[in-house]
Formats: structure tokens, C-alpha cells, sequence
């Protein structure tokens, strides 16, 4: 994927941009200072005092139609992520997804989910905002899990195909996971909800080799310095995480049910029960047994983390009970 900008340009003299007409002065708007309460103050005025591209303009439109739609083609680009997509007019963004030509996710950087999903018909998927907050709260042990339940139930109802959002914890624009609660156990749960709940799981650079980086630009750290290392415990969770999503299947769809709620835990299955997720956020000194309803009766599991010996059955009712060792997920895939 490229991560593309559509609203404003570098910092610099406008008679050096290229192509015409994005070295005019009529290709911006009028400098002014956002007031975020004015949704039109939002969509023209600037971020950071970057020149704010004139995305009302049809000669604009067309150049950045042009544009996209090259980059995509020149370099065999699989998606784009859309950066600043609140900072334009709605009606711009059809058009210049469609020119992408590929599965276009857009960052609109709002938590209310009744704003994100008025963006939701624009282009093919979403960062998802709405969860990011409630889902943070709660692994860094500053949330319930009800709150993140409530919010998954709400983004069930609010936005036409929830499967297409994109589930994440660190990006280039938020202080790194690890920065705002330095706890390497809390994180795999977070990692564990991220790549195996409902959603498209994106992972930035750097979470699996433990980067703790604060606001921009702290946390956008050169990868380079760690030598890229494969054996980081992180990275062989995330590699463990994304085996058994890949094992079920990839897990596209609309199918996450939850099953257990708890001040220190939250438990989901998805595919029909082909796998069960038990997360929690009591930390590394917790062992605690839970004992919940898979609503699969007789089911049998392995477990793709390896942190039980053995298979997992559940009962006639479909009942189990697991340990989460050291405050670990547990991660059953069908046996």
C-alpha cells in the first residue's frame, strides 16, 4: 500500500509544485486557521500552515485523478491509505478513489462513530477510529471491556459493511502503544484483538520490535537500527497471530460474536466457532482461570499461541475453561 495526501502540499514556494495548475495560487485556498467545530473550516483551511490544495477546483480534481491513478499503475500498488480524508469535501473523494483503481482506506482521524460513517460510502474502507479509543482504554488497563463492546456493537450498526474498516493500535500520527503504558503482556492482548477480530488488521512498522516512540516525530523511528529481528518476542506473537487468522481462513467476514465480558477479560469467536479468543488486561502477574460458553458444543481446539498443553474441549453446553498464563491471550483454532 502508498499512503497518499489529497488535501495540502509540502511546505515550500507554490511556483515550484508541479504539474500546472498545482503551482498557481487560484490551486489553494486562503490561508486561515481551523476551527474544528465548522466542518467547512475543517475541509479549507490549513494543517500545520500547508498550503490546502483547492480540491473544489475541477482542474485540480483532474490532475490528482491523474496523478493516483499513474502512481497506482507505475508502481503495481495493491492499496492506497488516505491520509486527511475529513479535510476535504465529501463529494471529492468517490472520484479520486475510483481513479486509484485499487482498495482505498481512508484516515478520518474523528472517534465518533456517526461522523466516521458518513465517510463510510466514499471510498472502500476506513481506519477504525471509532474502536481505536475504547480498545486502547481497555488493554492499557485505563477502560472497561464493556465500553469496547458497546462500541463494536455500535460500529455494527452504524456503518453498511463493518468488515471493511481497518483495526489498528499504532500509527505515525498517535504516540506508539508502548509509550502510553510500557507493558509488553498488555500489548499482546491488544495485538490479539487487533489481527484476530472483526476488521482488516494493520500493523505499523516497528510494534513487533517493541517501539516505544512518543508524538509525531518520535514515533515514526528508523526500522533499520534493529537489524530487522525476527526473533523479538513480539514478532514471533505477531507471527503466531497471523498464522492462525490465515488458518481460519483469513477471516473477511462479518462474523464476530462476543462471548465473554468481564472487568479483566474479554473473550469472541469468530468463523462459526472455528476460533475463540480469550483477551485480558489483568498483566503478567495475573494466572486466572475463566470459564465461559463457546456456544459450540463438544467443540475442540488447539491453541495457536502454545500456551496450553493439549487440546481444549468443551462440554455438552459448550463450556470451557482456560488459564491465562502470565496475562497471555489464548488463541483456540478448531482441532
Amino acid at each position: 500500500m502508498v499512503d497518499v495526501v489529497a488535501n495540502h502540499m509540502g511546505a515550500g514556494n507554490i511556483g515550484d509544485n508541479k504539474p500546472a495548475p498545482l503551482n498557481q495560487a487560484e490551486a489553494y485556498h486562503r490561508a486561515c486557521e481551523i476551527d474544528y467545530n465548522n466542518q467547512t473550516s475543517v475541509e479549507n483551511c490549513q494543517i500545520a500552515d500547508l498550503p490546502d490544495i483547492n480540491t473544489q477546483s475541477q482542474d485540480v480534481k483532474m490532475v490528482l485523478a491523474t496523478w493516483i491513478q499513474w502512481l497506482v499503475k507505475e508502481y503495481s500498488f495493491d492499496g492506497v491509505r488516505i491520509d486527511t480524508v475529513k479535510h476535504v469535501q465529501k463529494d471529492f473523494w468517490p472520484d479520486f478513489a475510483s481513479s486509484a483503481g485499487v482498495y482505498a482506506i481512508g484516515e478520518v482521524f474523528e472517534g465518533n462513530p456517526s461522523y466516521l460513517a458518513g465517510y463510510a460510502s466514499l471510498m472502500t474502507g476506513l481506519l477504525n477510529y471509532a474502536t481505536y479509543y475504547p480498545m486502547n482504554r481497555f488493554y492499557q488497563q485505563t477502560g472497561s471491556s464493556q465500553a469496547l463492546v458497546d462500541m463494536i456493537d455500535t460500529v455494527s450498526k452504524t456503518f453498511p459493511d463493518p468488515s471493511s474498516l481497518g483495526t489498528f493500535l499504532d500509527n505515525h500520527d498517535n504516540p506508539r502503544w508502548l509509550n502510553q503504558k510500557n507493558d509488553a503482556t498488555l500489548l499482546t492482548n491488544a495485538l490479539a484483538f487487533v489481527i484476530l477480530s472483526r476488521g482488516i488488521p494493520i500493523l505499523y512498522y516497528g510494534t513487533e520490535q517493541g517501539y516505544a516512540g512518543g508524538a509525531d516525530p518520535a514515533n515514526r523511528e528508523d526500522l533499520w537500527r534493529t537489524g530487522f529481528n525476527t526473533n523479538a518476542p513480539l514478532y514471533q506473537t505477531i507471527a503466531k497471530l497471523t498464522s492462525a487468522r490465515r488458518a481460519i481462513g483469513g477471516l473477511a467476514g462479518n462474523d464476530h460474536k462476543h462471548l465473554y465480558v468481564t472487568d479483566t477479560a474479554y473473550a469472541w469467536s469468530r468463523a462459526d466457532g472455528n476460533l475463540i479468543v480469550l483477551t485480558t488486561n489483568a498483566g503478567g502477574s495475573s494466572n486466572a482461570q475463566h470459564c465461559f460458553s463457546t456456544q459450540r458444543a463438544n467443540g475442540r481446539w488447539t491453541d495457536a499461541l502454545g500456551m496450553l498443553a493439549g487440546t481444549v474441549s468443551a462440554d455438552g453446553s459448550g463450556n470451557i475453561c482456560v488459564t491465562a498464563k502470565n496475562g497471555n491471550p489464548v488463541v483456540l483454532a478448531q482441532a
